[in-house]
């Protein structure tokens, strides 16, 4: 008798019976999945779950909107800041939780009704946020809770390197406001102090090449100015004076033909006087998406108009732009003086503020004029309109990651 079957007989003499049930059922489970082919790899696979590297230094931000009004920009800002707070720690990444109570929001109708997030509308706000989370060059996972509980019980598995952020101490609290998850740019501002650059934000290359391709479709030879309008029935003091901007743009049909003004924004905001005009397209008209207003944004040779959430694409890079309406109270919370912009601002960055700025056909060709004059626009078209691998960025900064891939 063979030692081999000597083994399996003892084997089956004294091993107890689960262990044997066991054994038979993984010796069928080979056999019918061809082991070489599904075998190794169920091995494989397991073993890495088992023996995963343990203790993984990660960042992970949450944004609850039971406690946080829906913004494009405030969240915009909330990603710039993980995204720092990655850099600052070293982290191999970053997670970001997207939460709504659904129940919470049937019970706090007051803060619904302030926020405009309520039982009809809150899905729609998460899947705006979704693209903007994406825009993080560090995202690693992204979470979504409809349920609080759940939220709480994943944090029972979150790894002990992990930063939380806002910590949970404040989600606990339930005191959570915009002005403590990033919206004042304090550790933006802290970061570029001390490394002189700061991250950005990874559009997509399907959307950059849209906007190429939309400019040579739409333009011609022509250079595009990306504007953004704010109408926003809510705090119509932000609002752009359309009145203003029309007459901009008539002035420009004589003074610069050469430039056509690309509108982006909500569909709501589109003017139809304003759509008339030979100088001016509406991206929102020819189906434009966020992320392909993202890669106009980031493509165009001037940004202008309303400082928005929108903005909050350009803001951290180098692109030169011009933007009115900042409210006074904005400069107060984030620690600026009146009509100080960031500190991470170029000399080719100008922002305006409500009250000390007064938008008027002139006033804004003024500002226009004197920035246009100081761009290069033949270096502007051989870099966009070519095979290249960087979109032109109009200030050299050489410690700055400003050039984005395509």
């Amino acid at each position: 008798m063979s030692i081999l079957l000597k083994t399996r007989l003892i084997l089956r003499k004294y091993l107890p019976e689960w262990l044997k049930n066991s054994i038979g059922e993984a010796r069928i489970f080979i056999k019918r999945h061809n082991y070489f082919a599904h075998g190794t790899k169920y091995i494989r696979n397991y073993s890495s779950y088992v023996f995963k590297k343990k203790n993984r230094k990660k960042v992970l931000g949450i944004w609850n909107l039971n406690y946080v009004p829906w913004s494009i920009g405030d969240f915009l800002s909330f990603v710039q800041t993980l995204n720092v707070l990655k850099l600052k720690k070293k982290a191999e990444g970053v997670d970001i939780c997207l939460i709504c109570d659904v129940e919470k929001i049937k019970k706090n109708k007051k803060f619904a009704k302030k926020s405009n997030v309520t039982i009809e509308t809150y899905d729609y706000y998460i899947m705006n946020l979704i693209p903007i989370a994406y825009l993080s060059p560090y995202l690693c996972n992204l979470f979504i809770y409809t349920d609080e509980k759940e939220y709480f019980y994943h944090l029972n598995f979150i790894e002990k390197n992990t930063l939380v952020y806002p910590s949970i101490k404040e989600q606990f609290s339930e005191k959570l406001s915009m002005f403590n998850i990033g919206a004042t740019l304090f550790e933006i501002t802290d970061f570029f102090k001390k490394n002189n650059y700061l991250p950005q934000f990874k559009i997509p290359k399907y959307n950059l090449f849209w906007a190429k391709k939309f400019y040579k479709k739409y333009l011609g030879e022509k250079i595009p100015i990306v504007v953004n309008l704010r109408l926003n029935p809510y705090i119509s003091k932000r609002n752009a004076n359309i009145r203003a901007w029309k007459g901009f743009f008539k002035l420009c049909q004589k003074t610069h033909p050469g430039f056509t003004f690309v509108i982006i924004g909500t569909r709501e905001e589109i003017n139809s006087k304003i759509a008339k005009m030979n100088n001016v397209i509406y991206a929102k008209e020819k189906g434009s998406s966020f992320l392909d207003d993202c890669a106009l944004i980031s493509t165009s040779f001037l940004f202008m108009g309303s400082e928005t959430g929108m903005s909050e694409i350009i803001q951290y890079t180098t692109k030169p732009y011009l933007m009115f309406n900042r409210p006074k109270r904005t400069a107060k919370i984030m620690g600026l003086k009146t009509g100080e912009n960031f500190k991470f601002a170029t000399k080719l960055q100008k922002v305006f503020y409500i009250d000390d700025f007064i938008e008027t056909k002139i006033s804004i060709y003024n500002e226009f004029k004197k920035i246009i004059n100081k761009l290069d626009e033949n270096k502007w078209k051989k870099t966009t309109f070519t095979d290249s691998k960087t979109v032109y960025s109009h200030v050299v900064r050489t410690d700055l990651e400003n050039n984005i891939e395509i």
